[in-house]
């Protein structure tokens, strides 16, 4: 296979290869872009960049095209939207229930539109509060056979999660 460079065109080609594109050289002389590339390094022929070549397509028009508006966003209808009140009121699960959709469908609809997530008072049940002095209760009664110190320590701790969930106005696990 011959070199491009020993090619009879060659000469041609580095006569004008400042006087158009890459493109229009390999389209001009029927050869491959990385084999020319390849071709002109091997040979030390330079582009000059900085020389503005005469440009091959026809010349823009003067008056630039009118823009057109931007297309509004279209909003789909969502099962969700006939609960959506609800959402950051109760949690996601219920309104998921009532829309018959998933919980993350409603968490992804309740982000889009910025609602906050609904936060359970601590003195709710099922709250966090609720949840330790349960939890205290499981570990008091697991822990039947204990040293004193370690049911008085269980205890006073049931204990004030019990004053700190009724403080808040609760209501004891029994």
């Amino acid at each position: 296979m011959r070199r491009l460079e020993d090619e009879d065109w060659w000469p041609e080609l580095e006569a004008v290869a400042n006087h158009h594109s890459l493109l229009e050289l390999c389209k001009r002389f029927d050869v491959d872009p990385p084999a020319l590339v390849a071709a002109m390094r091997r040979t030390g022929v330079r582009r000059d960049m900085t020389r503005r070549r005469e440009p091959s397509r026809k010349p823009r028009a003067s008056a630039p095209k009118p823009k057109r508006a931007p297309k509004p966003k279209r909003v789909r209808a969502s099962a969700i939207d006939e609960y959506g009140y609800l959402a950051g009121t109760v949690p996601d699960r219920v309104v998921a229930e009532l829309a018959g959709v998933s919980v993350q469908g409603v968490r992804y609809w309740r982000t889009a539109r910025g609602i906050a997530r609904h936060v359970s008072p601590p003195t709710a049940i099922g709250g966090p509060l609720h949840h330790e002095a349960e939890a205290l209760l499981r570990r008091i009664e697991r822990e039947g056979g204990v040293s004193d110190e370690r049911q008085r320590d269980l205890e006073v701790r049931l204990g004030q999660a019990a004053l700190r969930l009724l403080a808040a106005g609760g209501v004891l696990p029994m």
